[in-house]
């Protein structure tokens, strides 16, 4: 039985080709790369006519930006590949960080300007939907003592740093 996964990334897979098809002449039209590849049409000409996937057009309602996932994502395998335990909660609590972090600037000690709604308990389920491969990373911590060498100090702050995103 093929898992859905890996239906949606071979359906993604096959749209980029007839994209990339259409553009260098491989297919003449892109009805004919559809056809082809077995995509839809119309979801094959919005994105030649320069649409946005799903998960591109909605990532302005993300409560993490891309850049600021990956940062969290690093300090996450940083924190299991030391042996540390990393649940559910801690990445809520890292990921509350992470936003704060872009309040520095902003806020101040004698104005709040702007102030973000706590992270829900569900953010972490739907943030594993878009990053499958951290499940394995947060179900155990890991042990590879003088595998792997951290090169970050292991505090959030030079995390966040290294992903430039502030």
């Amino acid at each position: 039985m093929v898992r859905r996964r890996s239906v949606r990334v071979a359906q993604k897979q096959k749209l980029e080709a007839a994209v990339t098809g259409v553009s260098k002449g491989k297919f003449k039209t892109a009805y004919k790369a559809a056809k082809a590849l077995g995509v839809s049409k119309s979801t094959l000409y919005r994105r030649k006519s320069g649409r946005l996937t799903r998960a591109q057009a909605r990532e302005a309602q993300q409560i993490l930006s891309r850049s600021e996932e990956k940062a969290l994502i690093v300090w996450l395998t940083m924190m299991a590949a030391n042996g540390n335990p990393v649940n559910h909660s801690f990445v809520r609590e890292m990921a509350e960080e992470i936003r704060q972090k872009r309040l520095v600037g902003v806020n101040d000690e004698y104005a709040t300007l702007v102030t973000y709604p706590s992270i829900s308990q569900s953010w972490t389920a739907r943030f594993l939907q878009r990053y499958p491969f951290m499940k394995a990373t947060l179900s155990r911590s890991i042990d590879t003592q003088g595998k792997i060498h951290c090169v970050h100090g292991g505090s959030i702050s030079e995390a966040v740093g290294s992903a430039n995103c502030h």
